[in-house]
């Protein structure tokens, strides 16, 4: 129970919060740009219109 409340005290909780939304804002970016490069390279093959559709 002191472990835990620890990381209360020293605020982890919220580093913790800020570092998960600053990995899933990389992430979503990332996966933005890598999306634009698929479909713009293989959309044909993969009867993909454009990065928008639903079947991408």
């Amino acid at each position: 129970m002191a472990h835990e409340l620890g990381h209360y005290v020293e605020k982890h909780i919220y580093f913790g919060i800020a570092g998960d939304l600053w990995l899933t804002l990389v992430g979503l970016w990332f996966t933005a740009k890598v999306m634009r490069r698929l479909v713009g390279r293989y959309g044909q093959v993969l009867k993909i219109n454009k990065v928008g559709s639903i079947s991408s």
